[in-house]
């Protein structure tokens, strides 16, 4: 793979705590990686994996949040429930579940309640944006969040192809539902509150994937204002998060960029706000 050119770098400055419920399924766990120097409010930033909505788990994906740690966040990495065992909305649910955690744990873990973030990737990045969009899964209806980063997500319903199956098995039997249920629909018809976004496509996507973040982010474009746009150069479908905490800068400051610029943006309206 392209990133095997790349040495991972070492973390003894991060501290890791495993398998954290956040729930009562055995899926519903975190690991949660912390900079072993003293702080607080960090940003908090959660990772969920890919997977199709159906494998993955967060195990294989520790190298992204030891890199947040050692860039001076709380770093989260969330396993979720997998369908066919779950049906829809309940993968949107346990975002929205893990955010609540990140909230309530946010002084223990040295963190900043009012800056937490989400990124996924592929099957992650579906998850997150059901989440964003369906205003029935937020808390009040606030999604709760300073940003998210969608990286090489999958928005639109497959009505045929192998991932048919994997549509019916968690939006159900009536396939006209569909196009209602998926990321795009719900973004489409969504009334709530707009989250700062950071969309990424990596350049050796298959043209499926990558032809649905762009209309995502067309979408969002005609409705609220662009969101943030990242071609991710040299990369394939998986080698886009590969590369995190290695020496390669394709994705990751790009990332670092925006969740610094949005948390201090938000950080300066809350001091205007008291002011």
């Amino acid at each position: 793979p392209i990133y095997e050119k790349y040495k991972a770098k070492t973390d003894k400055e991060v501290r890791t705590l495993a398998d954290v419920p956040y729930g009562g399924d055995a899926k519903q766990k975190v690991d949660v990686y912390l900079p072993t120097r003293k702080g607080s409010g960090r940003p908090m930033v959660a990772f969920f994996h890919g997977g199709g909505q159906t494998g993955g788990d967060k195990g294989t994906v520790a190298n992204i949040t030891q890199w947040l740690a050692r860039n001076g966040m709380v770093g989260i990495n969330a396993n979720y429930r997998l369908s066919p065992q779950v049906k829809y909305p309940e993968q949107g649910k346990d975002v929205g579940a893990v955010v609540q955690f990140m909230k309530a744990k946010a002084k223990e873990y040295g963190g900043d309640p009012n800056r937490v973030f989400l990124i996924g990737q592929s099957a992650g990045s579906t998850i997150i944006a059901a989440y964003i969009y369906e205003q029935d899964l937020q808390p009040g209806g606030d999604p709760s969040v300073a940003g998210v980063v969608l990286m090489s997500g999958v928005y639109r319903t497959a009505h045929q192809g192998p991932r048919r199956q994997v549509s019916q098995n968690y939006y159900g039997d009536d396939e006209s539902k569909w196009d209602s249920l998926v990321p795009f629909g719900q973004a489409a018809s969504y009334k709530g509150k707009m989250v700062p976004t950071l969309i990424t496509n990596a350049e050796l996507n298959p043209n499926s994937i990558e032809f649905e973040g762009v209309d995502l982010y067309q979408l969002l474009c005609h409705k609220s204002g662009c969101p943030k746009y990242h071609q991710t150069l040299g990369h394939n479908h998986l080698s886009e998060t590969s590369n995190l905490n290695t020496s390669d800068a394709s994705v990751g400051p790009a990332i670092l960029d925006f969740i610094r610029a949005t948390a201090s943006d938000l950080k300066m309206k809350v001091v205007r706000a008291k002011m």
